[in-house]
């Protein structure tokens, strides 16, 4: 996960900074600085936002393990060589 990312879902649960830092046991700062790109998103911090996902907001986490699902399947699909975006 990245920066953009990690802004992107913590927008769509809809928490503000403060409220995800405590959510996440980070700092505002050490958030602030993950969602920024001032420092790698810890995969710790990952994980917690995708389980945030699973228990407050069960249609978006449903939704990316479908996109997931299906673009691995449209992967196999692929002949012996291409990747997906050729």
């Amino acid at each position: 996960m990245d920066s953009s990312e990690l802004r992107q879902r913590i927008k769509g649960l809809g928490y503000t900074q403060r409220q995800a830092a405590e959510k996440l046991g980070l700092s505002i700062d050490g958030l602030t600085k993950q969602l920024y790109g001032a420092r790698p998103v810890g995969r710790q911090t990952a994980i917690v936002v995708e389980l945030l996902e699973r228990l407050e907001k069960p249609e978006i986490f449903r939704s990316r393990q479908r996109e997931a699902h299906f673009a691995g399947l449209y992967a196999l699909l692929q002949p012996a060589g291409h990747s997906v975006g050729e």
